[in-house]
């Protein structure tokens, strides 16, 4: 009995522990992915990570037990693999119309390698070879390491946004993480079934992640974070509310952290963040500014006419914080806010030109800058086509569903264990809608790793329970 008691908290095997510590490995080569890239010779512009390089050899490694037999082909991965197969083909044949029709071949290259460099870490951990018992401890940790590197990063930059560092989206890779993993720190804050060693560094962890990512809302000045941070926090709380009072007040406990970051913060203007804020005002002053006279502020960062529509020249959509006023900032935001309509516009307008196969062309020229369409749909439809984008959706979906039709024969432990993935992709849906984040890996890797992991009708790292003494 002595020996059963010791296994029962024994929580990582080997296994585990390396399927953990390499899914956590690859997301920070993710991280690193924009400071580190690895160019293609040959093709002007277009990089690659580390991990899309490792991602290629996975697929030799997955091809070659595939071949061998040792692999366990279910409906779920028939399905998936089905798709993703069929989306590749159909990428091929748009790949060879567009070079008979002089589109663009390179630029929808950016997407494919997305989906197919994430993918490969689903059909990894559904054949088993990673574990994917503990992934979501994988993912609480990566979070965690993330937060940590922005903080270091921004004192050492005094720099709250990260200009220069991973590049002109960084703000928008830290929220859509934050996005996609808030709900899974509140779901582990919840449960207490975690093991008795682990079970105060998992809370510490979870209470961190929260608290800087809810002051993160406000201090970054991206409207999309101010706007679905504290949503979804709200929509997990209100579904975790009945685990129990231990819950409520560690909840309460985090929210109030993160005012005593942000109302300091925003009294002594550390970093400017007073000027960040105030750009969430563009929700309700976007006619006082427009009104604003264009000739007393300084055009945007473009040499010359000619580089709106040759190549994909540096865009810098905000000027140094130091030479901006609060009237500077606002007026910023509203020019990109019509740069991105302008793209939709274009966007669509590009896609019925081949409704079917698509031109490939992505990137459109418009009065402040050439920008992506910064709309996930409509990024799709250009890159694949009208029919590679049914082919993509239907992938997506398929994997999706087989998670939240699990939701009418679960306990109610399960159901909010669903209720909280469906948060997760409702933000990085919600962000991917207004910014181009499903061309990067962030969300799409984040997405099939969340696919698999919460899968399984009963999950042993969250629906097991430790037996306490009556």
């Amino acid at each position: 009995m002595e020996i059963s008691a010791v296994r029962k908290y024994k929580i990582f095997s080997n296994a585990d522990i390396l399927s953990a510590c390499f899914i956590w490995l690859c997301l920070v080569m993710v991280m690193l992915q924009h400071s580190v890239p690895v160019p293609i010779p040959g093709v002007d512009g277009v990089h690659i990570s580390l991990f899309e390089l490792i991602s290629v050899a996975m697929w030799f490694f997955f091809a070659i037990k595939l071949v061998r037999r040792k692999v366990v082909l279910t409906r779920r991965l028939l399905m998936i693999g089905g798709l993703g197969l069929l989306l590749l083909v159909v990428y091929f044949i748009a790949s060879v119309y567009r070079v008979l029709t002089s589109g663009d071949v390179f630029t929808s290259f950016f997407a494919i390698r997305a989906v197919y460099a994430s993918l490969i870490l689903y059909l990894l951990i559904e054949t088993g070879f990673i574990k994917k018992k503990y992934l979501g401890y994988a993912l609480l940790f990566f979070h965690t390491t993330f937060n940590l590197v922005f903080i270091v990063l921004i004192i050492l930059t005094q720099n709250i946004r990260l200009y220069n560092f991973l590049g002109v989206q960084s703000t928008t890779f830290y929220v859509c993480l934050l996005l996609a993993l808030v709900p899974l720190s509140f779901y582990y804050l919840a449960n207490e079934n975690t093991h008795l060693r682990q079970k105060y560094l998992i809370m510490f962890l979870c209470m961190f992640n929260i608290t800087i990512s809810l002051a993160a809302s406000v201090l970054l000045g991206m409207r999309i974070a101010f706007l679905l941070i504290p949503l979804s926090s709200l929509a997990c709380i209100i579904i975790l509310w009945n685990k129990g009072k231990r819950f409520r007040i560690k909840s309460i406990c985090t929210i109030a952290m993160a005012l005593f970051i942000v109302v300091p913060a925003l009294l002594f203007n550390v970093l400017n963040v007073q000027i960040y804020a105030i750009r969430q005002l563009s929700f309700v002053v976007d006619l006082t500014v427009t009104s604003v006279d264009h000739s007393s502020h300084p055009e945007p960062n473009v040499e010359s006419e000619d580089e709106l529509t040759a190549g994909r020249p540096e865009i810098s959509f905000i000027r140094p914080p130091e030479e901006m006023t609060a009237v500077d900032h606002l007026y910023s935001t509203v020019e990109n806010d019509r740069a991105r309509v302008d793209s939709w516009r274009a966007a669509t307008d590009e896609f019925f030109r081949s409704p079917i196969l698509g031109t490939g062309v992505m990137i459109f020229p418009t009065d402040f800058t050439p920008i992506l369409p910064h709309n996930f749909i409509l990024e799709y439809l250009n890159a694949f086509g009208g029919l590679g984008f049914l082919v993509w959706g239907a992938l997506y979906l398929t994997a999706f569903l087989f998670v939240a039709l699990q939701f009418k024969k679960m306990n109610r432990e399960g159901r909010r264990r669903i209720l909280i993935f469906v948060i997760s992709v409702l933000g990085i849906l919600g962000i991917s809608f207004v910014q181009p984040t499903m061309l990067t890996l962030w969300p799409n890797m984040i997405l099939w790793i969340m696919f698999s992991f919460f899968a399984d009708d009963q999950n042993p790292q969250i629906e097991e329970e430790v037996s306490k003494p009556v």
